[in-house]
C-alpha cells in the first residue's frame, strides 16, 4: 500500500481569498485528489510570496491582501 501511495502524482492546489471560500473550496478539492494524486493545498500570496493583481467579475477592483 505505502508503493502506491509513493507512486502518485504530485498535485498544487493554489488559492487566494479575501472572505475564505476559496481557501474552503481549495481544501475540499485537496481532499477529492487525495484518492488519486498527492496534493498539497496553499495560499496563492504565501507560495509565491508576490502580490497579484486579479478583476473579480470583471470590476477591475485591486485586492488589498
Amino acid at each position: 500500500m505505502s508503493k502506491a501511495l509513493a507512486k502518485r502524482q504530485k498535485a498544487v492546489i493554489l488559492y487566494a481569498t479575501e472572505t475564505g471560500k476559496s481557501e474552503r473550496y481549495a481544501k475540499m478539492l485537496g481532499q477529492l485528489f487525495s484518492h488519486a494524486f498527492d496534493p498539497k493545498v496553499s495560499c496563492f500570496h504565501r507560495r509565491l510570496r508576490s502580490k497579484v493583481m486579479s478583476t473579480p467579475l470583471g470590476k477591475r477592483e485591486r485586492f488589498e491582501n
